[in-house]
């Protein structure tokens, strides 16, 4: 096994917060096929941990328009190994860059997923839809 990576096994709720955070980069990944049944549930706690994230996903996905236009990550396709690679040794030499795309990964949750965002994007759309 690479000592690079750690693979645990299920965690239990009062652990996330611990698991999350000590990692360098989240990865978050959707199969394609699967991108417009299912949100992957590890993104708003990766934004929540503050780091910098990796997501395997289709092109042209939510995820990717997400962590590119919130500055908190890249998106790759499924085996797209190099370019993955590239971006982990791109964080590793720039660790100023691994900071604030951290820093951007919780503002980005800050902004946009706390219960009040979601609830105010909710009544915009409810309104929205009374006018027809």
């Amino acid at each position: 096994m690479d000592k690079n990576f750690l693979f645990l096994p299920y965690q239990d709720k009062k652990d996330i917060p611990y698991s999350m955070t000590a990692c360098d980069v989240s990865l978050v990944s959707v199969s394609e096929g699967m991108e417009s049944l299912v949100a992957p549930s590890k993104l708003y706690p990766a934004l929540a941990a503050g780091r910098p994230i990796a997501v395997i996903c289709p092109n042209g996905n939510y995820l990717e328009e997400l962590v590119t236009s919130s500055n908190c990550g890249s998106a790759f396709r499924s085996g797209d190994s190099e370019g993955l690679s590239n971006f982990f040794h791109k964080l590793l030499s720039k660790r100023q860059l691994t900071q604030e795309m951290g820093y951007d990964a919780r503002r980005k949750l800050e902004q946009d997923f706390t219960p009040q965002a979601i609830g105010d994007s909710y009544f915009t759309v409810l309104q929205h839809s009374n006018r027809y």
